[in-house]
């Protein structure tokens, strides 16, 4: 390496521990729903159960997380006793994850300028290391998901990584089911693109994630008296509340579920045109019918332990038993299709803006009206330019010129470009969450840079593109 570009090598490290630090900073002021949650889930680990209410006599197991971030979470705070020891692990594993990307940047391009691209452009995408500074399960994922890739392209295929890259799935999986399919995905496109001579690696793989699945589903059965490798409840529930957000009026607040608020957001062509006061009712009639019919599943200690959880001061999510969560998620379920029977078009419609919106953070109208700073105002429109410049039309701008130029005969590029696909084509009919693809941002960066070089790079790239 010439000294000049070390030198530059060098600063843009720098520039990225300055500007995550800062990230990571910066979250930690911030309160984030989900933490409290996942403590008492982590909590509960040390008594032998694993639910959020371990304190209730009789209490429920859990029936919305799988247990990989409070496994995490319990581990690091048995060590070092503290919150913050958490916090800090998750931003060391930003450290190895932007390191371990930019090994897989030099395995795919041998190109030290795509790398400095791609350095350059983790310097602005602070979301990334945001999530380090959060009790939530985002981090976490990140890294497992660079590892999972950096076996898959770094290391040489043998009997033992096979083993090695499904057991890291499986902890992916663990942390966020919705990784579950992303292993059928890549055997099927590996066989699509005649890449069969890597199958039975990928199958040896695929046979180890299936048996990480088995623990937890073998729990599911033992707790809930059903065989599911994922929680019991969430899709159907994910589901309602995402066709309904795009009909209920700004600022309303649902107190059925998961007090989900509906946030006007400016780039989102659902105005107030599609919104009225009158889907309130049926919106509430639904979750109304649904209580009455449920109701029955419970026992008159349910209904005691149920005033206990309302009334407590925790910021904790109520939980059924078994029986009336399964039944609720199948009601849900129904609603919806019903719903989308009715309008299929606008449904349509919604699915195709929501897959789009998974690539970029919104923009909140009302935080930044809100405002009276500058750098208040600058704080909240900065999350929405810099991931919809970079990771929405990097993703498809750099799809759009592979596809063109035929870069996809590089098995990598086609790996990597199908998970960040995959990534928002699982979460398709859940509610909007950028953070949903937040794991693939470090792979479309990867893509992005390899694009701005091609595009206005002066050198030619690697034979291996």
């Amino acid at each position: 390496m010439k000294k000049k570009d070390k030198l530059l090598l060098y600063l843009l490290i720098f520039a990225n521990i300055v500007s995550s630090l800062f990230a990571f900073l910066t979250a930690l002021g911030k309160h984030f729903n989900d933490g409290p949650k996942y403590l008492s889930l982590a909590e509960s680990l040390k008594f032998g159960k694993y639910s959020m209410w371990y304190f209730l006599p009789d209490y429920y197991p859990e029936t919305l997380r799988t247990p990989g971030y409070p496994l995490f979470v319990f581990s690091v705070k048995s060590v070092f006793g503290n919150d913050i020891s958490i916090l800090i692990a998750q931003y060391l594993l930003y450290l190895l994850s932007l390191y371990l990307c930019c090994k897989i940047v030099l395995k795919i391009t041998g190109n030290i300028h795509i790398l400095f691209i791609f350095l350059f452009l983790t310097v602005f995408n602070i979301q990334i290391p945001f999530y380090s500074g959060y009790l939530s399960a985002e981090m976490l994922t990140i890294f497992l998901t660079v590892l999972y890739f950096y076996i898959l392209i770094c290391l040489k295929y043998s009997f033992k990584n096979a083993i090695l890259l499904g057991i890291v799935a499986g902890a992916d999986y663990l942390v966020r089911p919705s990784f579950l399919l992303f292993p059928l995905l890549l055997i099927y496109t590996l066989w699509i693109i005649r890449k069969k001579e890597y199958l039975r690696y990928y199958f040896v793989h695929l046979i180890t994630l299936f048996l990480c699945t088995v623990p937890f589903s073998i729990w599911n059965l033992k707790n809930h008296g059903v065989y599911k490798p994922t929680p019991l409840e969430s899709g159907a529930g994910l589901m309602h509340m995402s066709y309904w957000s795009f009909k209920l009026p700004f600022g309303y607040k649902e107190t059925f579920n998961w007090d989900n608020v509906i946030v006007k957001d400016a780039t989102s062509p659902f105005g107030n045109a599609v919104r009225n006061k009158k889907y309130i009712q049926i919106y509430e009639n639904q979750w109304k019918e649904l209580i009455t019919a449920c109701d029955s599943l419970q026992s008159n200690k349910d209904r005691e332990n149920l005033d206990v959880m309302k009334n407590s001061r925790k910021p904790l999510f109520i939980t059924y038993n078994s029986k009336y969560t399964l039944k609720k998620e199948k009601m849900l379920r129904e609603y919806t299709l019903q719903e989308i029977k009715k309008n299929p078009f606008f449904y349509l419609e919604t699915r195709i803006y929501t897959f789009m919106r998974f690539y970029f953070t919104g923009f909140n109208e009302n935080a930044f009206n809100n405002s009276k700073s500058f750098l208040g105002k600058v704080n909240a429109v900065y999350p929405f330019i810099v991931t919809f410049s970079t990771i929405f039309l990097g993703l498809f701008l750099s799809l759009i010129y592979f596809l063109r130029y035929r870069f996809f005969k590089n098995t990598y590029l086609i790996i990597l470009t199908s998970f960040c696909l995959y990534v928002g084509l699982a979460h398709l009919f859940f509610t909007i969450a950028s953070r949903y693809t937040v794991p693939a941002h470090f792979f479309i960066l990867i893509l992005f840079s390899i694009y701005l070089y091609k595009v206005y790079g002066k050198r030619l790239i690697s034979d291996k593109l």
